[in-house]
């Protein structure tokens, strides 16, 4: 199983549209650079001229604010500019031309092939959507669907007037050629990434959020149902990156919540815990937008440090000493995707993986992977409460069967047994999308 497999391309509108690859050593990308620069420059014959036209009064808005340095969501931004119908459909067809030379010279095995020409033709079309917006009204609604643009296939632009966009054709031309270049994700051209019903906003500060680790949202729900008092208890999402499992863990709580009829809390749902301050600002601002558009304030709360450490001084993880001087955890449930890409796999990833997203949140340490996980388990064993949820995600494979051993390992001596016991029960593994097991969740012990 490879150490990092994505769900099959064109399955979802957020899907990561690459997989994963062999790419020995870094100067064997400037290669395929060369020759995909010659490609582009062969096939530009999309004009450079100013063929957009300026929408008085319309400022753009590229940062948040002067704390906010990073573009905005490109679904998120104002339209500022207009275009004809024929300048999309040309632009559209010079992206197809480009996307199709530069496919054609590599061979779907080399390590920097491109990904197959229908994904990239998705890619086009998803940010052709993005771009353009309902209509010519500044208030009106920027993130609504805009079907009147397409037809019922998806593919073909249909309008017969002006379109306002959120960026002109240059731009929509640079981001493409980055995508194809550069081998930039295409999330991280149009700093969007589309993940279960969230917009997020992503940078190469953080990991794109992969379909796949939806399933864990999933989980966590069954658990909740079978145990709703642990939506009494703080959850943690450690190494939260963008905010996507933080944010979405507690919109599920809130959910259980109500159906089982618990008290509306005031307290933090999830507290998400991330080591980079440049993702944690991330983040951040995927909370504010989340908390703006569910009318909802202070579900998720963000920590700056290293796994349970900035948790500590906060006094949520205040234990208190129960049966044979064993510390009893306050926490409800804790989820996490560490890092877990063997060092020695780094240099095997794909260009859009390897070259940019950040090793931070990739590289799991040379034990094959296993570095973080042995911290975290054996802080959970510490800090959930009995009868707390745990919930991994893996690579897989080896991997997983190396998790489930090491939450298996983990005992405290039990005088009335007379012997060690376990501290977590119901240990298992579940299966992704492809029927690869990669989730590992386990319960702690009430018998401890």
């Amino acid at each position: 199983t490879p150490m990092f497999t994505p769900t099959p391309c064109c399955s979802v509108r957020g899907v990561s549209m690459f997989t994963m690859g062999c790419c020995n050593r870094a100067s064997k990308l400037l290669a395929p650079r060369l020759v995909l620069t010659l490609v582009v420059e062969r096939v530009t014959f999309f004009p450079r001229r100013h063929i957009t036209k300026r929408v008085p009064n319309t400022r753009a808005t590229p940062i948040a604010s002067k704390s906010e340095m990073f573009e905005l969501p490109l679904i998120h931004r104002k339209g500022k500019v207009t275009a004809s119908l024929d300048d999309l459909k040309q632009w559209r067809v010079w992206a197809r031309n480009c996307a199709e030379q530069a496919s054609e010279k590599f061979q779907p095995s080399q390590s920097y092939a491109l990904p197959k020409i229908e994904s990239l033709y998705l890619e086009i079309d998803w940010i052709l959507q993005d771009v353009i917006v309902t209509d010519f009204r500044e208030d009106s609604g920027d993130l609504a669907y805009r079907p009147e643009h397409w037809n019922s296939s998806g593919n073909r632009l249909c309008s017969k007037r002006n379109i306002l966009l959120r960026e002109g054709l240059s731009e929509l031309q640079f981001i493409w050629e980055r995508r194809l270049i550069d081998r930039a994700p295409l999330q991280y051209t149009t700093a969007t990434c589309y993940w279960r019903d969230l917009v997020l906003l992503v940078t190469p500060a953080v990991l794109i959020p992969r379909p796949e680790t939806e399933l864990m949202i999933d989980l966590a729900q069954t658990a909740m149902l079978r145990s709703s008092h642990l939506c009494n208890l703080p959850w943690l999402d450690l190494g939260t990156g963008s905010g996507a499992l933080a944010i979405s863990l507690a919109a599920e709580i809130d959910k259980v919540r109500k159906l089982t009829d618990l008290p509306e809390g005031k307290e933090v749902y999830v507290h998400a815990v991330e080591i980079s301050k440049s993702a944690a600002e991330v983040a951040r601002y995927n909370i504010k937008c989340f908390e703006s558009s569910s009318g909802k304030r202070n579900l998720v709360r963000v920590h700056e440090g290293s796994w349970f450490e900035p948790l500590k001084s906060t006094g949520i993880l205040q234990a208190r000493a129960g049966l044979e001087e064993q510390h009893i955890g306050t926490i409800g449930g804790i989820v996490s995707n560490p890092p877990y890409i063997p060092h020695a796999e780094m240099s095997h990833l794909q260009p859009e993986v390897r070259y940019h997203e950040p090793w931070l949140a990739l590289e799991g340490g040379w034990a094959n992977g296993l570095e973080y996980f042995d911290l975290i388990c054996k802080g959970a064993a510490q800090h959930l409460l009995p009868g707390g949820y745990l919930l991994l995600e893996t690579s897989g494979g080896g991997q997983v069967k190396d998790v489930l051993r090491l939450i298996a390992s983990l005992k405290n001596y039990n005088s009335q047994k007379g012997r060690e016991i376990p501290i977590f029960e119901h240990v298992r593994a579940h299966v992704d999308y492809n029927g690869v097991e990669r989730y590992v969740s386990a319960w702690k012990r009430n018998d401890n």
